[in-house]
């Protein structure tokens, strides 16, 4: 399954890259490393002026050495060690505040989702850590989701929620919208009322977000500004335009309030 996220984001950069004549290739790697690492080559081979990445895992030294020339620049999420630019938003950030938000409404009990399949100390885990501890508030690992990644995915959590065990969930911070987007359609159909029971937060701002019942509140990613961006500044490097083709315009998240975020009833 692709997210829509990414659809958007293709777009924003073919619209780009092909009013500044240059044409889009569109690769995907699905997580594996051997794919990852063969169309990196092609542009050793001269098969590609240059690649844009949009999530990015760990670099190597082929990777490092191409983003130094100006022929790899990343987008979107990177968790690897070295030091890179990324055109992308502040993410640490942007799950603090949405974390915040959850407390401020006296959460204590918060789960977090993720698509990943082990713990790890990405930029959002630390952000919602973080609002944890300004809040003088524990997170209990147990409430950590791993594999996290469909509709599908957040249908099964609420199908597997206990609304009776006192250590449960009363909110869930999700990786995205169609995780969110699942859970509210579970809770509907189970009857658990949102947000009087659970409280669920959305990421992206993806058009789902806004057609379920209730809408779904969420952190709105500027998609399209960091796929233009992201273009023009791989296009810069190749063309070697004089100005700073690496200075990226600041890219801002905006919690959107709409209606599964609360407080509990009878709290």
């Amino acid at each position: 399954m692709v997210a829509p996220l990414f659809a958007y984001l293709v777009d924003a950069i073919e619209h780009t890259v092909t009013a500044l004549n240059y044409r889009l290739v569109i690769l995907q790697t699905r997580g594996r490393a051997e794919l990852e690492h063969f169309y990196v080559e092609l542009i050793q081979k001269n098969q590609l002026d240059g690649l844009i990445i949009t999530n990015l895992e760990a670099t190597t030294p082929l990777i490092d050495q191409l983003i130094l020339e100006g022929k790899i620049v990343l987008c979107n999420r990177y968790r690897g060690q070295t030091r890179q630019t990324v055109i992308g938003i502040d993410e640490e950030q942007a799950s603090y505040e949405g974390t915040d938000l959850l407390l401020q409404h006296r959460h204590r009990k918060i789960a977090y989702c993720t698509a990943k399949k082990e713990i790890e100390q990405d930029d959002r885990f630390t952000g919602f850590l973080n609002a944890h501890r300004v809040h003088d508030c524990r997170f209990d690992p147990l409430h950590y989701y791993t594999e996290v990644r469909s509709i599908a995915d957040g249908r099964r959590l609420i199908q597997e929620l206990d609304l009776d065990c006192p250590y449960r969930p009363t909110a869930f911070f999700t990786n995205s919208d169609e995780v969110a987007a699942g859970m509210v359609s579970e809770a509907g159909r189970l009857g658990i009322p949102i947000p009087d029971s659970l409280s669920i937060l959305g990421f992206d701002d993806q058009m789902i977000a806004s057609l379920t019942q209730p809408e779904i509140t969420t952190i709105r990613q500027p998609i399209q500004p960091m796929g233009e961006q992201a273009a023009r500044q791989l296009i810069g490097k190749l063309e070697k335009f004089e100005e700073n083709s690496d200075e990226a315009a600041e890219l801002t998240t905006e919690l959107i309030i709409r209606q599964t975020v609360g407080y509990l009833k009878g709290f």
